[in-house]
């Protein structure tokens, strides 16, 4: 016969999530965000990462900060209302947050030559805090603070 489990009680140290007012073995999310497994419970991070922003993963918008580990492909949306931080590279894609976007790689966008020979952009950038990048090409970049482009 296996020995019987001991019941744990949940930390008192869970941020982002609480008790349920009718089951106190039952923890509810106090805010919206990504759960982390924590030892004796569960914490809920306004922070939500994804390996990368393409088809497969769809436009995202989120109420809080983006960690998007590698690319945003062409034509995809992003919108946070805190930060949206980009492992990668931006391709024509538009991205817009309440904070700061930081991206790794660079920004590359479209260019179509039309009969006027006016330049078009296919990515558009805009944040009210501070843009970096390593690189930008083709692209509409709004910033409130600052823009700095390595």
């Amino acid at each position: 016969m296996p020995k019987p489990s001991r019941n744990t009680p949940f930390t008192s140290e869970l941020k982002g999530s609480m008790f349920d007012p009718d089951d106190n073995d039952l923890l509810l999310s106090a805010i919206v965000g990504q759960p982390l497994l924590i030892p004796n419970g569960v914490m809920v991070s306004p922070t939500i990462t994804v390996p990368q922003v393409n088809i497969s993963s769809g436009n995202l918008s989120f109420d809080g900060t983006i960690n998007i580990l590698g690319d945003v492909m062409e034509g995809m949306k992003v919108y946070a209302l805190n930060d949206i931080f980009v492992g990668g590279t931006v391709e024509a894609a538009e991205l817009e947050a309440g904070g700061n976007i930081s991206i790794k790689g660079g920004l590359i966008g479209n260019s179509d030559s039309s009969a006027a020979s006016t330049l078009s952009m296919g990515g558009k950038i805009s944040c009210k805090g501070s843009v970096s990048a390593r690189f930008a090409k083709y692209v509409s970049i709004e910033a409130g603070t600052s823009i700095v482009i390595g």
